[in-house]
């Protein structure tokens, strides 16, 4: 099987079947892989979706949630602003290995083929924020 499947648009209902089957999207390509190869060891990869709904709350879950009582958040298409990209920023610098420069050129859209095509994915942002403070970003 090819690890990589290029898809000019790949949205709703598209996306969310290749994520369930553990594919991944990088850049403008979806991928899925077995195995993560390092020069001295190979680790195997486990794709994992949960059933948000089948979620039973514990003492734990609640006390976080009482620690959290500041937060908000959000679901929104994603626009990468300048207070993304600092954390972004912030979030490589405490990696203790490589990733894109920024979540733009993380997410392809600098490449040529999302200037020639557009962006491959409808992309969302959930956020989380303290107070007003952005604190964490999924895409």
């Amino acid at each position: 099987m090819d690890p990589y499947n290029y898809q000019k648009y790949a949205n709703g209902e598209l996306l969310d079947a290749y994520l369930a089957i553990g594919w991944y999207r990088q850049s403008q390509y979806l991928f899925t892989t077995e195995t993560l190869v390092y020069p001295d060891i190979t680790y195997p990869v486990f794709w994992l979706r949960y059933p948000i709904a089948e979620i039973k709350l514990n003492a734990k879950h609640k006390s976080i949630f009482t620690k959290a009582k500041n937060f908000s958040t959000s679901i929104e298409p994603l626009i990468i602003t300048e207070e993304i990209e600092d954390l972004y920023s912030r979030y490589s610098e405490s990696l203790d290995f490589t990733i894109s420069p920024s979540l733009k050129a993380s997410l392809g859209h600098n490449t040529q083929v999302a200037i020639e095509n557009g962006d491959a994915f409808e992309s969302y942002a959930v956020t989380i924020r303290d107070e007003q403070k952005l604190i964490a970003l999924g895409v």
